[in-house]
């Protein structure tokens, strides 16, 4: 488990910005659609900067990242499956529908939402078994993108040893995206 000190001005804020915002107005346009992708992703920023005054302990950032953006998703298309049938039954009263049974239909959750969120959990999982070495160098190469060479520097290890870290991280993340 990562403690992640999150500081509004430093470049860690923006680092993560600018690595997940496109994915994250993705997700959510897959969700709400493109007219309220941005408006979620915003409140997901919104969300991790005003806890960003205490310490947070995140095991993946992207992760929860996701899952952030997953909920609040789910969330916005609630109250606008609420408010098109709120607007039904006044323009149609004879013709009135259960906005329950609408909303419960949503939270049955389609199939690829709740496939991201299995994987976004086996990804989880699969991080938090690997050795502390092989994190370390997986976040190094994977979220700031450092050579092999600084990599084993920061560590304190071989280059080679850093490139079998690297190479045995993926290879367990992959898996537990495959199976």
């Amino acid at each position: 488990m990562m403690t992640l000190y999150l500081d509004p001005e430093g470049p860690l804020i923006t680092d993560i910005v600018s690595r997940h915002h496109k994915k994250l107005v993705m997700i959510a346009a897959r969700i709400v659609g493109h007219i309220y992708a941005e408006e979620v992703v915003q409140d997901t920023w919104l969300t991790l900067l005003h806890g960003s005054t205490l310490t947070k302990e995140i095991h993946s950032i992207e992760a929860w990242l996701y899952k952030v953006v997953v909920n609040k998703s789910i969330n916005r298309k609630k109250r606008e499956q609420r408010a098109e049938s709120l607007n039904h039954n006044i323009l149609y009263p004879d013709r009135a529908q259960s906005s329950d049974s609408e909303i419960a239909d949503f939270e049955t959750m389609p199939e690829n939402i709740l496939s991201l969120l299995q994987t976004i959990q086996s990804l989880e999982q699969a991080w938090l078994s690997l050795p502390e070495t092989q994190k370390k160098a997986a976040e190094m190469s994977f979220s700031r993108n450092l050579s092999n060479e600084q990599i084993a520097l920061n560590l304190g290890i071989s280059q080679s040893n850093s490139k079998v870290s690297i190479h045995r991280a993926k290879s367990k993340l992959i898996n537990a995206v495959a199976n």
